[in-house]
This record gives structure tokens, C-alpha cells and sequence, in this order.
């Protein structure tokens, strides 16, 4: 379901996380092995998005179809918190660096926002729920994006919306309509002209 190369490494190594249908996450070496390097388990349904911190490289988060966030310790190789809020499986997380803000999105057709606190030492304290949007679509969320820095975000789902959204007030602030039934991915393109149109645009 999932694959992510991560700014970290062991023995000066880059490692590669891997997650899916045995509720595992996995690191592997693969520059120097053709082995698992270790199994990260705590999951009880399948993997659906994993990423890492811009800034603190050590750590990760997860989420599955068991409804649960959770953050890993790289080198401890070991859970060290887990959030359970969604009614239903959550199909994307996305991190806001700068800000320490997470997002996640579900099939219960909601979006949380999570402010997350470090101490001193850069280890993760705790993470808060600092706002929920409970019917952010007519249906299961599939997508999340970041756009335009740590301002916005977008998200997709199968009712066939794009929606932008002010990351700090929570507010949707553009409605696409996609021609398609089911949006299951996107990117966001920066600093690019496509048919004399650029993006990002100077403002909304």
C-alpha cells in the first residue's frame, strides 16, 4: 500500500519503509541488504500512509484501516504514541513541517487537525486534536495534499471534490468538481506555467 524513502539512515545507510496487507512496517537497506533491517508492529489492519519529519528524522507516523495513528521511533523501532479518534479507517495523513501540524483524513468523510508538541530534547511529547471538520465530504476521503506552504491543504475523495482548506481556521475556501466519480491521489505543482496559467496563483 505504501512505500517511503526517509531522510534517516543506520550505519550510514539510507533506509526504505514499506507498509501494506500484514499490517507490518517494515525498513529495509536496500542499497546493502536484501534483508528487512526490522518490523515495526502495532497495526491491526492494513497500512495506508506513512511519513517522516522534515525535522526530526527519527520519527514516523503511520495510519491503517484500524482507525489508529501512530508514531515510531526509528532507532528504538518501537511505537511511542497512538491517536484514536476517526470513526473509520483513515485512507491519508499529511504533515505540515513548519508548523508541526498533522492532518488525516478518513472514510468516515471527516478531516482532524493535530498540533503536535516536541520538548527540548526534540523528542515528541504529545499530540493534540486542534480541529475537526466532520462532514468534509459526501463521502469516503481518500487524498490529503499540503498547497502553497503551510497555508492550505487539499483533499479528494469519490464523491468528486477537490476542496481547499485554510490549514490554521479549518475553513474551505475553494470547491473543485471533478469530472471523475473517485479521486484517490494528487500532488500539488510549484512554480510551474501550464498553458500560460501559473501555479501557485498569487492568491485565492
Amino acid at each position: 500500500q505504501n512505500i517511503y524513502f526517509p531522510p534517516v539512515s543506520f550505519e550510514n545507510d539510507p533506509i526504505l519503509l514499506s507498509g501494506g496487507l500484514d499490517f507490518e512496517i517494515k525498513l529495509w537497506s536496500p542499497f546493502s541488504s536484501n534483508d528487512e533491517v526490522a518490523s515495526l508492529t502495532g497495526h491491526y489492519q492494513v497500512i495506508t500512509s506513512i511519513k517522516t519529519f522534515k525535522y526530526f528524522p527519527e520519527l514516523a507516523v503511520s495510519c491503517a484501516r484500524d482507525k489508529n495513528i501512530k508514531f515510531w521511533d526509528l532507532k528504538e523501532k518501537k511505537c511511542i504514541l497512538t491517536k484514536f479518534e476517526h470513526k473509520d479507517w483513515i485512507s491519508c495523513i499529511e504533515l505540515f513541517h513548519v508548523k508541526n501540524i498533522l492532518v488525516s483524513c478518513s472514510n468516515d468523510k471527516s478531516i482532524m487537525i493535530w498540533k503536535m508538541i516536541f520538548n527540548t530534547g526534540n523528542k515528541l511529547q504529545r499530540c493534540v486534536l486542534k480541529n475537526t471538520i466532520t462532514k468534509a465530504h459526501d463521502g469516503p476521503i481518500e487524498a490529503l495534499a499540503s498547497a502553497l506552504g503551510d497555508k492550505y491543504f487539499v483533499s479528494a475523495g469519490n464523491d468528486g471534490f477537490v476542496k481547499v482548506w485554510d490549514l490554521d481556521s479549518g475553513t474551505c475556501v475553494r470547491e473543485l468538481q471533478s469530472e471523475q466519480n473517485l479521486i484517490i491521489q494528487m500532488v500539488t505543482l510549484k512554480n510551474i506555467v501550464i498553458d500560460n496559467l501559473r501555479y501557485p496563483p498569487s492568491k485565492f
